[in-house]
């Protein structure tokens, strides 16, 4: 975990392969005394401030405002843009993005990393085995001599299109543009390219230059993008509302959960209108979104409240039970049966009654792939719901 503060930058957890940039591999915040004024913030020498983190699987990488990004940590796929395999524990390696460049936006995947430089080109590097750097080849970037500068090259998109944000999944990169359209490439599995195939984009000569904009409903643009540690992505549509896509096992995406077919957006006819809304209440619209595995949660835009759903094997969505059903199919659920997350006085929220429910829906009960757009998922207001001890 790492969190700026005044621009600065602590880290604390696991530190194995010194992705606490703290110079060392030793863990933090697992004995006491470690954390507080003990816990030392990573040092950034003279270089600037931090402007955005973006964490992958045991690595970190700060974009800086003066448009420089430094990794650290894991590097066994180049993933920290060095041009070797060293892992690093101290953050006092600038990634060369080329002559002059600098970049305005990163996001980090499980073991790569793409950034969005200040000439509106993206340039992606670390692993490839999918085709996740959109270069049209599976050749990884980044873990040796010469590959990053000038000489990586950037993926091959239209002049006319300006990146604004970027998410990531584990094996995949989504940028939203100016004009609200979403594009993504990489592992194509589960549907998380939202292409309505499993295939991957980015790994043949010209896959990239050709793909079209996501369909997430007609007459929709895309206000914000939000990736996983997994395969799958949500946006938050022009009119405030939530569409999710991708892998979908433990319901995470809040629309249900498909028999012998765990994506949404894999198949033809499960995009655009026909990908349903996140339904997360009567009139309800969202601000934000976090995810983490096979979870994620909300921030309601009337209330400021949170609403989380998905895998709660653990507690993790924060409704006091390990039921971990929420956001099947039937939406049951889900909408204004899904519980605010309590968070006391500190974030005001309105309490929502939680129903009970006496029956857990079966896995084999799945959405028809062929069901009219107009289809609305919204659960019986007389049901009820009782959760589990």
């Amino acid at each position: 975990m790492c969190i700026t503060t005044t621009n600065q930058m602590k880290c604390w957890g696991n530190n194995s392969y010194g992705q606490l940039g703290l110079g060392d591999t030793n863990n933090r915040g697992d004995t006491s005394g470690e954390m507080g004024d003990a816990l030392p913030f990573v040092d950034l020498g003279t270089s600037g401030t931090v402007s955005q983190l973006s964490l992958g699987n045991n690595f970190t990488c700060a974009l800086l405002d003066t448009g420089a990004v430094w990794c650290w940590g894991s590097n066994d796929w180049g993933q920290l843009g060095i041009g070797s395999k060293t892992n690093i524990a101290n953050a006092l390696v600038s990634v060369d993005l080329g002559t002059g460049r600098t970049a305005r936006f990163i996001a980090a995947r499980a073991s790569g990393v793409c950034a969005i430089l200040d000439d509106a080109s993206i340039k992606c590097w670390g692993d490839n085995r999918a085709g996740q750097l959109g270069l049209g080849d599976t050749t990884t970037r980044g873990a040796l001599a010469g590959e990053m500068g000038d000489n990586l090259i950037a993926l091959p998109f239209a002049a006319d299109l300006i990146p604004i944000e970027l998410a990531a999944g584990a094996y995949s990169t989504c940028a939203r543009y100016d004009d609200g359209a979403v594009r993504c490439w990489g592992r194509g599995d589960n549907g998380a390219l939202g292409t309505g195939a499993s295939d991957n984009r980015g790994d043949t000569a010209g896959a990239v230059a050709a793909l079209a904009p996501i369909n997430l409903g007609s007459g929709h643009t895309v206000k914000r993008i939000f990736g996983s540690n997994y395969s799958e992505y949500c946006a938050i549509l022009d009119d405030d509302t939530l569409k999710c896509w991708g892998y979908n096992e433990d319901a995470n995406l809040g629309i249900g959960i498909s028999s012998g077919n765990n994506g949404w957006g894999n198949e033809p006819g499960e995009m655009g209108d026909f990908l349903p809304t996140v339904d997360l209440g009567t009139g309800v619209t969202v601000t934000s979104v976090t995810t983490g595995a096979a979870f994620r949660c909300a921030i309601l835009k009337t209330s400021t409240s949170v609403k989380c759903w998905g895998l709660n094997n653990a507690g993790q969505l924060g409704h006091e039970s390990t039921y971990a059903a929420w956001g099947e199919y039937p939406a049951s659920s889900m909408g204004d049966y899904l519980p605010i997350v309590r968070l006391g006085a500190i974030i005001p929220s309105t309490s929502t009654p939680t129903p009970t429910k006496t029956l857990t829906p079966s896995r084999t009960l799945s959405p028809s792939r062929t069901k009219s757009p107009t289809k609305t998922f919204t659960p019986s207001r007389t049901a009820t719901r009782t959760t589990a001890p």
